[in-house]
């Protein structure tokens, strides 16, 4: 191992980023062939392009949209054809809690799964780069918040990606729930969202339930409780603008329900956090 690698095994934290960067393919072959592996993780995830992959199944061409998750110790082969301008980003990452963390995501048996389609997550890759590139004081702390979110987003995509729902179906459903997420303070029917993906109202409910382990009502329910929560922390609005702003009418019943699902008024919630 060379003194500038950035491979290490480290308990400092839960999730510690050894180093992460991206790969543009132009005119030269990019790739690399590591018959050991790392002795820390890494991930692979190809924003354009194909990555043509020696896997432990075999030889395979990863798409655009997929990540690849090596374990330390397994064997790393893989390249991106010249000219294809594929785009990538990788992750190097140890941490005393890496295990635990991909098996409560669902991600331990993983090796190549979808990512979820979501501008989010190449924010999140790009503002790890900076961090790590800038190493300002408490960047530790920060890459490693961001590691944990990108594997979070990650989990989602595998999730969806090995369950049988066809690929465009799950595709409307996130669609509606970035919806629901800019529409808080509208009125959002799931007669008017089955609606705008075309489904009818069974379909569509039984459809977002298998995608998202809630029923629509649920899951808007919970989008409002956790607006309210970070409006109450981080604004001065009065209870009735908050409720407003989350798409209730009544502040009565906003105060019940909020009261209901987090054990606190409004106003006591915004109490106790500010001390």
């Amino acid at each position: 191992m060379s003194i500038f690698s950035t491979e290490r095994i480290s308990d400092a934290a839960p999730l510690v980023l050894n180093s992460c960067g991206e790969n543009r393919v132009e005119n030269f072959r990019r790739g690399c062939v590591r018959p050991c592996g790392r002795v820390d993780y890494h991930i692979l995830y190809i924003l354009r392009g194909v990555c043509h992959s020696v896997l432990p199944e075999g030889e395979r061409e990863v798409a655009a949209g997929h990540f690849i998750l090596f374990r330390p110790g397994e064997r790393q082969e893989y390249f991106f054809e010249a000219g294809s301008g594929s785009f990538s980003y990788y992750i190097h990452f140890t941490g005393r809690d890496v295990e635990r963390v991909l098996r409560d995501l669902g991600l331990d048996g993983v090796t190549v799964a979808a990512a979820p389609s979501s501008p989010a997550l190449v924010r999140l890759f790009d503002e790890m780069i900076r961090e790590y590139t800038l190493a300002e004081v408490g960047h530790e702390a920060v890459t490693g918040g961001l590691l944990g979110a990108i594997l979070g987003l990650l989990s989602r995509g595998a999730r969806l990606s090995f369950s049988e729902i066809d690929a465009r179906k799950k595709q409307r459903v996130q669609a509606v729930i970035e919806r629901m997420y800019d529409s808080l303070g509208e009125r959002l029917s799931v007669e008017a969202l089955a609606s705008w993906c075309r489904f009818s109202v069974g379909y569509f409910s039984h459809l977002f339930r298998t995608v998202t382990g809630l029923s629509p009502h649920a899951y808007i329910a919970r989008l409002r409780i956790e607006r309210a929560k970070s409006l109450l922390d981080g604004t001065d609005l009065s209870v009735l603008e908050i409720a407003l702003a989350v798409g209730y009418d009544d502040q009565n019943y906003f105060s019940r329900f909020f009261k209901e699902k987090t054990g606190m008024s409004p106003t006591a919630y915004r109490a106790a956090l500010r001390g």
